[in-house]
């Protein structure tokens, strides 16, 4: 009797996109021309890691890539997101596993003076699309424009259905 395979949406992603052809093509074709001149995608490398909380192992799976950008060590961070809505605190979650990227590199790079870009790419599909907001400030409620400096608002590429 055949077994159901756990999450095989995660594991096909995960299968297409961890060899780094595959996913050096996605970004060429799916980033925006500018940021893509500045990426060295020959160098493009999966990272062993995953920053996953357990909680979200049932929705998401994530991929992290190394690769030189603009001759500076840098990595793309794709998260995968598989659930029929979206998520409003998609961006907290993102950010927060960016920031364990950023850890990681200042603990096994500690005489480094500055952190490297990173590039969050989100790929969502759901039934109804996304609705969520987009940027990290959207998030915050900023009380006045004065405000807006000191709130964090980065933004993700995001493909949706």
């Amino acid at each position: 009797m055949p077994q159901d395979i756990a999450n095989p949406h995660d594991k096909l992603i995960k299968q297409i996109f961890g060899e780094p052809e595959n996913a050096a093509s996605f970004l060429a074709a799916n980033l925006p021309a500018e940021l893509v001149t500045h990426l060295d995608l020959k160098t493009l490398t999966v990272v062993q890691a995953s920053f996953i909380d357990a909680q979200f192992t049932q929705s998401e799976a994530d991929l992290l890539f190394s690769v030189t950008i603009a001759n500076r060590p840098g990595y793309v961070y794709l998260l995968i997101k598989h659930q029929s809505s979206p998520d409003v605190w998609m961006k907290l979650r993102l950010l927060s596993y960016m920031v364990r990227v950023w850890k990681r590199f200042q603990r096994e790079k500690p005489a480094r003076q500055r952190l490297p870009a990173i590039i969050p790419l989100v790929v969502f599909h759901g039934a109804k699309g996304w609705q969520g907001p987009v940027t990290f400030d959207a998030l915050v409620d900023i009380p006045h424009q004065c405000f807006l400096p000191y709130t964090q608002t980065f933004q993700c590429k995001l493909f949706k259905n």
